[in-house]
C-alpha cells in the first residue's frame, strides 16, 4: 500500500514508522526543524522503558502535492491546524482521507468538500519528542476496554474502514472498527475535555498536578455535564464509556483524585494537556457551541476552561 502520512509529530511518526516496518510505501508530510530532521536522520523510536532506538527510512516532504499517489492519506494533526490544510487534501485524488485528532463538531463541513472521501480514526498511543526521538508506547489489545485505535466512517466508508483496520492490525497497531465515529469521538471529548483542561491550567500556573476534593468534584461534574450534552445530541459509545456516564459524580471525584496521584497519570498530562492548550480551547469552543445547539447549561465546564480563553 502508499500511505501518506501528514503530522510527524508523536502520533504520525508511530503510525508511519509501524507501517514502513510492515512493508507498506509511506511518506510523510512535515515541516520546519522536525522536517529536516526526518530528512538527515529518518523515523527514530524509542520505546517506553526500553534502550533500543528503533530506525526507519522514509521519505518525507513539506507539503501535501496531488501527484502522491496514495491508497490513504492519515492527518494526524491537530483540530487547529486542519483548515489549513484542506486546499491541499481536496486537491489530492486519494480516495481515502483519514482524520485523526480530536472533535466534538459533526463533519459536514469536510465531509462534503472531500466528497465522501473522508474517514475517521483515533489512536489509542502514547508518545514525547525529545531531541528528534519520539519515546512511546501503543496500547495492547489487552487493553481495548480501557481504550484502542478505532477506526469508521459513514455507511459508505464502511470497507474503507475495515480495510484501514486490517492494515493496521497488521502493522501492530492493534484496531478495531466502529461504525458510528461522531458519536464515539464526542464521548471521548467528554470524558477527556475535562481533564485536559484541569491539566492544562494546573501546568500553566504551575501548580503540582494532584486534585483536591473541590476540584475533583468540578471535574467530574463537568464530565457529567459533557456526557450529559452528547447523550442529548446523539449518543454515548461505546459501552465501556456509556457505564463510566451512568457512575455517580461522588464515585468519578474519587476515582479522579487517585488518578491523579499516580506519577504514570502526571506524565501523561504533562506531555499532553502541557502541549495542546489550542486543541483544549477548541474542543471546548465545539462543546460550548454543541450546548447552545442542545439549549443546556454547562457551568463546570465552564469553571475549568475561563482561564483558557484568557491565555
Amino acid at each position: 500500500m502508499r500511505i501518506v502520512v501528514v503530522g510527524a509529530g508523536c502520533i504520525g511518526t508511530i503510525i508511519a514508522s509501524r507501517l514502513v516496518k510492515a512493508g507498506h510505501e509511506v511518506t510523510v508530510i512535515a515541516r520546519g526543524e522536525r522536517l529536516a530532521n526526518i530528512q538527515a536522520h529518518g523515523l527514530r523510536m524509542q520505546t517506553h522503558g526500553k534502550s533500543r532506538i528503533e530506525y526507519q527510512d522514509v521519505t518525507a516532504y513539506p507539503r501535501l502535492t496531488p501527484d502522491m499517489t496514495a491508497d490513504f492519506v492519515i492527518v494526524t494533526v491537530q483540530r487547529h491546524q486542519i483548515d489549513a490544510l484542506m486546499p491541499d487534501l481536496i486537491a489530492h485524488p486519494s480516495h481515502n482521507i483519514v482524520f485523526m485528532f480530536n472533535c466534538v463538531t459533526n463533519d459536514e463541513q469536510w465531509r462534503h468538500p472531500l466528497k465522501g472521501r473522508l474517514l475517521w480514526a483515533f489512536p489509542a498511543a502514547l508518545g514525547e519528542l525529545k531531541n528528534g526521538i519520539v519515546h512511546y508506547s501503543v496500547l495492547p489489545r489487552s487493553l481495548s476496554l480501557l481504550q484502542i485505535t478505532t477506526i469508521g466512517g459513514h455507511a459508505k466508508r464502511h470497507a474503507s474502514a475495515i480495510k484501514l483496520m486490517k492494515i493496521f492490525n497488521k502493522a501492530k497497531i492493534p484496531s478495531t472498527f466502529h461504525d458510528d465515529m461522531p458519536a464515539w469521538l464526542k464521548t471521548h471529548a467528554a470524558l477527556m475535555l475535562p481533564v485536559m483542561a484541569i491539566g492544562s491550567q494546573k501546568l500553566h500556573t504551575q501548580q503540582t498536578l494532584t486534585l483536591s476534593w473541590l476540584e475533583a468534584n468540578t471535574v467530574a461534574q463537568a464530565m457529567q455535564e459533557c456526557f450529559d450534552l452528547v447523550n442529548a445530541a446523539g449518543s454515548i459509545t461505546p459501552l465501556n464509556m456509556k457505564l463510566v456516564s451512568l457512575m455517580p459524580s461522588a464515585i468519578i471525584a474519587f476515582s479522579l483524585m487517585n488518578a491523579f496521584q499516580m506519577h504514570s497519570m502526571q506524565r501523561i498530562l504533562a506531555r499532553h494537556a502541557g502541549h495542546a492548550s489550542d486543541e483544549i480551547q477548541e474542543l471546548y469552543l465545539e462543546m460550548k457551541h454543541l450546548a447552545k445547539k442542545q439549549q443546556v447549561e454547562i457551568p463546570s465546564l465552564d469553571t475549568l476552561c475561563a482561564d483558557l480563553l484568557l491565555r
